[in-house]
């Protein structure tokens, strides 16, 4: 894969304090920004095709990743979302993965749109999984299937 992202990229959108909260929980809420960066670009799979969006894989096996995307404010909207069509495009073809998941915020409006406008489905609820302010929230399981992703008009990569 030609569109691996680097530990700097990560670091910079790392450094925007909306992006930093968006991808957080209370507990990660002290921890160094920088070997944050360092740490989730050793143990993933990084890929970017904008310099605002980077799509962090984490292989669970050989068909199947959990996946959190990284937008910074100048991306976010359509040109996010190309970016991570693209992404899963990449990773879909030139992997043996079959299924890609994530979670997002039960209340994050935000979060939860961006998941459905890239062809995400909503798979179910992971109940009190997250702690944000002090309260555990919900999160909404979402996934995207190789066979769907490209039988659904979901690839279409420009």
């Amino acid at each position: 894969m030609e569109s691996l992202a680097t530990a700097s990229q990560l670091v910079r959108l790392f450094e925007d304090d909306r992006v930093w909260q968006g991808i957080t929980d209370d507990y990660c809420a002290e921890m160094d920004r920088v070997e944050a960066a360092t740490n989730m670009s050793k143990l993933s799979v990084c890929l970017t095709h904008d310099p605002e969006v980077v799509f962090v894989l984490f292989v669970r096996g050989t068909t199947i990743a959990d996946v959190h995307v990284i937008v910074g404010e100048e991306a976010r909207g359509k040109r996010a979302v190309d970016a991570a069509r693209k992404a899963m495009d990449e990773v879909f073809t030139h992997t043996t993965l079959e299924k890609i998941t994530g979670m997002a915020p039960a209340d994050n409006k935000g979060l939860r749109i961006f998941a459905r406008a890239c062809g995400f489905r909503k798979e179910g609820i992971l109940t009190k999984s997250i702690r944000r302010g002090g309260v555990l929230r919900d999160q909404i399981i979402y996934t995207m299937e190789k066979e769907r992703f490209y039988g659904s008009g979901n690839s279409n990569c420009s």
